[in-house]
């Protein structure tokens, strides 16, 4: 199989998992059940693209935050989205999602160097 086909594993760390919780909680309280469905389903779809690997399309290396970190833009078709996935490379074949940040947060407060890997 070539690596433009490969399909690769993508799981959440007990912190993302938090981070889109929340996102979608607060997303409810603000703006109403619909907007938050609607916006979870843009988290969603960027997390599934990573299915493509480290290399799709707007994933970019990370490395002022922590060597081995990349980053990829929550972004919808027609909606803005204000969240950034940061994931890094477990192995070969599976990509771990690390956090899910609001794009005016200070990244390197949230993402620890050694929080890569933890789950």
């Amino acid at each position: 199989m070539s690596s433009a086909s490969r399909v690769w594993k993508v799981r959440l760390s007990f912190t993302a998992e938090a981070d889109l919780e929340s996102i979608v909680l607060w997303t409810v309280a603000r703006f109403g059940e619909r907007q938050a469905r609607a916006y979870e389903g843009v988290l969603k779809s960027t997390l599934s693209s990573l299915r493509g690997g480290p290399s799709v399309a707007g994933a970019r290396p990370r490395p002022e935050i922590a060597q081995g970190l990349y980053s990829i833009h929550a972004a919808g078709s027609s909606r803005r989205a204000r969240h950034f996935v940061f994931f890094c490379v477990v192995d070969k074949e599976q990509i771990e999602i690390v956090r899910v940040l609001h794009d005016g947060m200070d990244f390197p407060r949230h993402l620890l160097p050694d929080e890569p890997g933890e789950t």
